[in-house]
C-alpha cells in the first residue's frame, strides 16, 4: 500500500477524475468501520470473560484455596506432634 502511495503524484494539469477515483478507495471509511466493529466485538468478549471470572470463578476457588491452606497446616501440626516439637 505504501509503495503505491509513493508513486502517486498530482497530475500535471491538476487533479482529474482518475486521481480522485484512486484516492476514493484509499480514503474509504469502510475499513475503519469494519475494524471498529471487530474491536468492539473483541472488547465485549473480554468484558464477558472478566465478569465471568469475577462473579463465578473466584467465589468457587476461594474456599478451595482456604481449604488447601487449612489442610497444609493440619499436616504440619501432625508432623510436629509426632516428633514432639
Amino acid at each position: 500500500m505504501f509503495n503505491s502511495l509513493v508513486g502517486m503524484t498530482l497530475p500535471t494539469g491538476g487533479p482529474n477524475v482518475a486521481f480522485y477515483e484512486s484516492w476514493q478507495q484509499y480514503l474509504s471509511p469502510i475499513p475503519h468501520i469494519f475494524l471498529t466493529v471487530v474491536m468492539l466485538f473483541m472488547h465485549s468478549i473480554a468484558l464477558i470473560f472478566t465478569i465471568w471470572v469475577t462473579v463465578f470463578w473466584q467465589p468457587i476457588m476461594q474456599p478451595l484455596k482456604c481449604w488447601t491452606l487449612f489442610r497444609y497446616f493440619i499436616v504440619q501440626m501432625k508432623k510436629h506432634t509426632k516428633t514432639g516439637i
